[in-house]
């Protein structure tokens, strides 16, 4: 992500997240992933709508021991005519959903971005 823009990320509802386990662009991905982060923002008093944006965003550390974060936002969108997504999630009763309509959270993993652990985003 090319010129990161701190106030629009500042802005946006935030979620931790695995990029490794829960966006390889599998069932998960579009099931249990995509459920777990509507259930976070929901917790967090965000009532999630289709074009929604979500700050994805995972902790880690570098070997020197200090921390970043690694961050990607995906939007939440719906699944309804989306036959790659259909076809791999087999059942759409087992995608996340807002009224009454699958969803999932489009992520573009080449568009991963770090963020340093004192960034003023998460405070």
């Amino acid at each position: 992500m090319d010129n990161i823009n701190i106030e629009h990320l500042k802005s946006l509802p935030k979620v931790e997240a695995s990029f490794q386990d829960d966006f390889n662009e599998d069932v998960r991905n579009y099931t249990i992933s995509s459920k777990y982060i509507l259930r976070k923002l929901r917790e967090a008093g965000f009532v999630p709508k289709i074009g929604n944006e979500v700050l994805l965003w995972e902790k880690t550390s570098n070997m020197d021991g200090s921390e970043y974060y690694i961050c990607n936002v995906g939007k939440i969108v719906s699944a309804k005519n989306n036959s790659k997504v259909l076809g791999v999630a087999k059942r759409v009763e087992d995608m996340a959903q807002i009224d009454n309509q699958p969803v999932f959270i489009d992520t573009n993993l080449k568009e991963l971005f770090e963020l340093p652990g004192d960034t003023p985003i998460f405070k």
